[in-house]
């Protein structure tokens, strides 16, 4: 199980996911915090992470590579085209892939985008554009009701700070509340930006979610200082 979260603005746009792989063994949870769930895509693909059947989102991941022209439209067809694959190898394979989804970014005709594929009711690939300045974020499907509409009011519904330090504090605040009520999600959370301001960044980080938040949450403090510093005075 994994958590995704994903953010757009008019100048970058934000995917993060954890690490965390579970598994049984001899009827015991196990896990391994060592997977890597956030891929890189060719530019001017940004970065991908998905939800769901890993075989599935491999397969997506190695196919939206190829794409000459990202735009919503192509990422939809990709998707269906690997479910397509997949399920005329195995058919077996149906509830696990529909029960899928994914995020991903790139630019397009100049613009940072981020879309998100999934299957509908009637198990039809779709692709759309996500709303900026607004948290996306995919739970893990085991994640508690009460939990989920705490994060949905406090840091969705609720205006934010548009600068990148501060969006990133946020986003690490909801991975370190996403993780600490369920086991399946991991310390560890990685980040991928796709940055239009200026020329064009596209670069990751990653560590445990409390030391990313001590490195954000002085650099904003170090910023506000400077800040009021400089302010003009009588």
């Amino acid at each position: 199980m994994t958590v995704v979260i994903g953010i757009l603005t008019n100048d970058f746009s934000i995917l993060a996911t954890d690490t965390r792989t579970c598994y049984e063994n001899d009827n015991n949870e196990l896990f391994n915090d060592q997977s890597l769930k956030l891929r890189a895509l060719n530019y001017p693909h940004g970065w991908l992470a998905g939800l769901g059947y890993s075989s599935f989102l491999d397969h997506y991941h190695e196919l939206s590579c190829r794409i000459v022209n990202p735009n919503t439209d192509n990422y939809c067809r990709a998707y269906a085209q690997v479910a397509h694959a997949m399920l005329q190898q195995n058919p077996d394979q149906l509830n696990d892939i529909i029960d899928s989804c994914c995020y991903h970014t790139f630019i397009h005709n100049g613009d940072v985008e981020l879309n998100y594929s999934y299957f509908d009711e009637n198990s039809e690939s779709r692709t759309v554009a996500l709303l900026k300045n607004k948290f996306q974020i995919g739970f893990p499907y085991n994640y508690p009701a009460k939990s989920r509409k705490w994060i949905v009011e406090n840091y969705i519904e609720s205006e934010i700070d548009l600068g990148l330090d501060s969006i990133i504090l946020k986003l690490l605040e909801i991975f370190k509340e996403v993780s600490s009520k369920s086991n399946s999600v991991s310390k560890i959370c990685e980040i991928g930006i796709l940055n239009k301001n200026g020329h064009i960044q596209k670069y990751s980080f990653s560590g445990h979610v409390d030391s990313l938040l001590t490195i954000y949450q002085d650099r904003l403090k170090s910023d506000s200082v400077e800040y009021t510093c400089h302010l003009p005075t009588d």
